[in-house]
């Protein structure tokens, strides 16, 4: 009886952002479960609290304000306030970004209800943000959050992807060094490239608003566009769709 060979399982672990990147969909496409990571520390200098977007050939920026003292906590107890003016500036500059988009209308919709004025913990909007994005693009993949699911560090971490059954981690190549440093005796390695994504007229994309477009353009079709071949290869090249 010929030997049964075991698919391996792959978990990609997905920072905290506003606006999931076009990143995160690549990793979430190619994982068999999803990690949301907001036991992270908070950086001022990361762009969790901030959404970039194109608005006449250059990239303007809102962030939230955090409060003083927050360097060093974990995302999950940072808190943030959503002031009416801020929602409103992002919804102007989601008009101006991504108004010619089919299902523009749902999305500035969702937006509106989850970045609602007031005060917030900030890993859960990423967190209410990032679940409907991928919901949107059709993704069936599990999804946890690092809080709920015990981890803290990178021993739990480590603890937490044996006990689910997972061989290894999806990653790009910006973060291939730290996944080395911390993860290559004890987890396999895959390395997706980095797709080249551009708006309609040719100009390049910012990584957030890339994956937000293609979720309005596409719906359920970006599951399928960026879907990676069988596992077992280390990288791949995004597949030209003619897009």
């Amino acid at each position: 009886m010929a030997e049964l060979i075991s698919t391996p399982r792959w978990c990609s672990a997905l920072r905290p952002h506003l606006l999931a990147t076009a990143g995160d969909c690549l990793k979430a496409a190619a994982a068999d479960g999803i990690l949301f990571a907001d036991h992270l520390r908070f950086s001022r200098a990361s762009l969790i609290h901030r959404v970039q977007f194109p608005h006449r050939e250059q990239m303007m920026q809102r962030s939230l304000p955090v409060p003083q003292g927050s360097k060093g906590r974990p995302i999950s107890e940072i808190w943030v306030t959503v002031s009416t003016a801020w929602q409103r500036k992002l919804q102007v500059a989601l008009n101006h970004a991504l108004g010619w988009a089919p299902f523009s209308e749902e999305c500035f919709a969702r937006l509106s209800r989850v970045l609602r004025p007031g005060q917030h913990h900030l890993a859960d909007l990423a967190w209410e943000n990032l679940r409907w994005q991928l919901q949107m693009g059709g993704f069936p993949q599990p999804l946890w959050r690092a809080r709920e699911a015990g981890v803290s560090d990178r021993r739990s971490l480590v603890v937490w992807m044996k006990a689910r059954g997972f061989d290894g981690f999806v990653c790009l190549p910006s973060e291939w060094p730290y996944y080395q440093r911390q993860f290559a005796d004890t987890f396999s390695l895959r390395v997706l490239e980095w797709p080249l994504l551009k708006w309609v007229d040719g100009r390049p994309v910012q990584p957030d608003w890339a994956a937000l477009s293609l979720l309005c353009c596409w719906g359920k079709e970006t599951a399928a566009l960026f879907y990676p071949e069988a596992p077992g290869n280390s990288t791949r090249q995004s597949e030209d769709r003619g897009r």
